[in-house]
């Protein structure tokens, strides 16, 4: 990730958040803008130092160009996707699905209600929120056309 700006318009932020974040990386500390996906939502770390072990989860980062971080695959399904998919494809418990993966259940339980009756990313299986579209020139090749 070149920019702070190429950073924050890969993650959902609210406007105030994506005002801190300019801030922050004028900051010479800031080393690291990290993001996760806990629970269906992004959620942001800030380093202030350069030698730090990032969690395999990060969803985009940003860095002050000092040091570069992990690349990152964005079609790679979350902890909680993976446990949804393993849930409805391997037919086993909610609570099986999510204890393998290391996360919580009720995570899995608000990501399949989240998703009841709602059009899905064949590739990520995501909810396609209103007014957006799916670009199938970025599909996995796995993935089934819409």
């Amino acid at each position: 990730m070149n920019s702070i700006e190429e950073f924050i318009d890969s993650v959902e932020l609210t406007a105030s958040m994506q005002d801190k974040l300019r801030q922050l990386a004028l900051n010479p500390e800031v080393k690291h803008i990290v993001a996760y996906q806990v629970d269906g939502k992004p959620r942001v770390k800030i380093y202030s130092e350069d030698d730090v072990e990032f969690d395999n989860d990060i969803i985009a980062s940003w860095s002050n160009g000092k040091e570069t971080l992990p690349t990152i695959d964005p079609m790679t399904a979350s902890k909680t996707m993976q446990a949804v998919e393993l849930h409805e494809t391997d037919g086993i418990s909610v609570y099986a699905a999510a204890k393998q993966l290391g996360i919580h259940p009720s995570a899995v339980h608000r990501a399949i209600a989240r998703r009841a009756d709602k059009k899905l990313c064949p590739c990520c299986q995501q909810v396609v929120r209103e007014g957006f579209q799916i670009d199938p020139s970025v599909l996995r090749k796995k993935a089934i056309p819409v």
